[in-house]
């Protein structure tokens, strides 16, 4: 018996708007492969369900290492997808994931991975580099492990579809300057 038997996330606000939320953890659809950060939020006492964490601020009983074997695939998933793999992992062993929302962290995100303005051939680096949360291998790793197959493709072909005209609308207004 644990006193702690779940996985616990924070609330996790921008750093430079602190009453701003940048993640309460995720949802992710097996079926329809959509997978999407938790913003949207008004409460901010208790706890909330989820089936992922991103990793910041996350506190993780040792049973589930030591019991369970439920470790991190840092080889499979070394950048994106490791925290959601091992938070999925967690529920399918029967281990909640929660969001625990008077638990406060605030995020750089200026630092993060993310291209604010990529260009055509960052899209196209973006979708083989290991530092890319778009990169094709990881993410058909991760959907085919985690979704119910063909159909879990679905969210995948959305993701990159709305990637690759975002990154359309930002150039096509550059070009237009």
């Amino acid at each position: 018996n644990h006193p702690l038997n779940y996985i616990c996330g924070s609330r996790i606000c921008f750093e430079s708007d602190k009453k701003k939320v940048w993640s309460v953890g995720g949802y992710f659809s097996k079926w329809t492969g959509e997978k999407y950060t938790i913003r949207n939020i008004k409460e901010t006492k208790g706890m909330l369900d989820c089936h992922w964490q991103p990793g910041m601020g996350t506190l993780v009983p040792s049973f589930v290492m030591v019991e369970k074997s439920i470790w991190w695939y840092e080889k499979r998933y070394p950048q994106y997808y490791g925290d959601s793999d091992f938070t999925l992992r967690c529920i399918e062993n029967g281990i909640p994931v929660k969001t625990n929302l008077e638990l406060l962290i605030f995020n750089r995100t200026e630092l993060t991975g993310d291209i604010e303005n990529p260009s055509f051939s960052n899209f196209w680096d973006s979708l083989f580099s290991i530092k890319s949360f778009y990169e094709l291998k990881r993410n058909f790793m991760f959907y085919t492990q985690h979704g119910v197959v063909p159909f879990v493709y679905y969210g995948m072909l959305k993701k990159y579809i709305s990637y690759f005209l975002r990154v359309l609308k930002i150039n096509f207004k550059l070009l237009k300057k």
